[in-house]
């Protein structure tokens, strides 16, 4: 079975005479392998959250599952039924996506759930002066990774919730954490408070991290980081 095309076990699981058929399900965990990385890939870039974007993927493959039969490819395509196949996944996760994010509470946000604070720390190196100009030679360590969370301790939830978020739209490695005035406005409107609001809470949460790495000499290789 794992030599057949991604339209010829679509049909597998389409015809299916029940939910505990073996060959079905054979085929299905056959499609699933073939797509589920990239689609998990796709949904964490887009929420920044690994529980969410599982949560959502599992979502798509249950309709992938019960739609099996309905699912086309073109005729005379077959032998391209992976890429179609991949387009209708693509499709469908967005569309899944957009949904939970339509169903979540007014106010609430995705907030980020980064498995480290390496993307903190990168910001913060990013954002201030190395004291010296040696080139850095080391990794980032687990040491620093236990300060930015010790750092994250000394901001206020709102202001530790707002730089998360931005680093989340924003990107990590950026000398500014400067948001677009769409996304400010965007963000602002889900947190209930104004654009400017958002961005002295901003300002406030990477002056802490800055203060606090400096206090206890935040390093990377042999450059110290300071304001």
């Amino acid at each position: 079975m794992e030599a057949l095309r991604d339209d010829e076990l679509l049909k597998y699981v389409g015809r299916r005479l029940s939910d505990d058929d073996a060959e079905a399900q054979a085929a299905f965990v056959i499609l699933h392998r073939r797509h589920a990385h990239w689609v998990f890939g796709s949904l964490v870039n887009l929420t920044k959250n690994h529980a969410v974007a599982k949560d959502i993927a599992s979502r798509v493959f249950e309709k992938v599952w019960k739609k099996a039969k309905s699912i086309e490819i073109p005729a005379g395509k077959e032998s391209d039924s992976s890429r179609f196949f991949g387009a209708w996944v693509k499709i469908t996760a967005l569309r899944a996506y957009h949904d939970y994010v339509k169903s979540m509470p007014i106010g609430e946000v995705l907030m980020p759930d980064f498995e480290t604070n390496e993307e903190v720390v990168k910001q913060v190196e990013c954002m201030s002066k190395p004291a010296k100009e040696d080139v850095p030679q080391n990794d980032l360590s687990s040491e620093n990774n236990r300060m930015i969370s010790e750092a994250l301790k000394t901001l206020t939830p709102k202001e530790e919730h707002v730089v998360m978020l931005t680093l989340s739209l924003r990107g990590v490695g950026k000398r500014h954490l400067r948001l677009s005035n769409k996304q400010s406005a965007e963000l602002a409107n889900k947190l209930n408070t104004t654009p400017e609001n958002l961005r002295q809470l901003r300002s406030r949460g990477m002056r802490k991290l800055n203060t606090y790495c400096v206090q206890k000499k935040l390093k990377r290789g042999n450059n110290t980081y300071e304001i």
